[in-house]
């Protein structure tokens, strides 16, 4: 590892820290700025990551039991993972495997939105890069829509 990496590695856990704190205050304004345990539409896009940002989240995965290991590999193979309609990291509880260590994109999401209680539309979470992207999702909109027509 370069010399660079540990001030870069500190660097990042102190913006990490600033986006957390400005959530602390977003939260603080009010309920419509709150997700908790369930509110997972943010984390039905298929995300990047930059390489400092992959390095902490191996750091979170090298301290993981063998059982968070083990429904991670196994969740590799999901087809809504495979094409990018679910992160990984998401537990089948609505938990992050690695919330800690979550990227800052993961840790933004929200605060600037302010949707009524309880309500974060999937569709303005799911943006795509291009048509096949598009026909990902597509499937899961049809049964979001039909599931919404039947509540109704």
């Amino acid at each position: 590892m370069s010399e660079r990496a540990p001030s870069a590695e500190r660097s990042l856990r102190a913006l990490a820290t600033r986006v957390d704190d400005f959530e602390r205050a977003a939260v603080a304004r009010g309920a419509d700025l709150r997700c908790g345990l369930g509110c997972e539409a943010c984390c039905h896009v298929s995300l990047s990551l930059a390489p400092l940002e992959a390095h902490v989240v191996s750091e979170a995965l090298a301290t993981s039991d063998a059982a968070t290991l083990a429904r991670l590999d196994a969740r590799r193979s999901d087809a809504r993972v495979v094409s990018g309609a679910r992160c990984v990291m998401l537990e089948d509880d609505g938990r992050c495997a690695i919330y800690d260590a979550r990227p800052l994109v993961c840790r933004s999401q929200g605060l600037a939105l302010a949707y009524p209680p309880g309500v974060v539309p999937l569709e303005s979470v799911m943006a795509t890069l291009d048509d096949d992207d598009d026909d990902a999702h597509e499937h899961e909109r049809d049964e979001r829509e039909e599931r919404d027509e039947r509540d109704e």
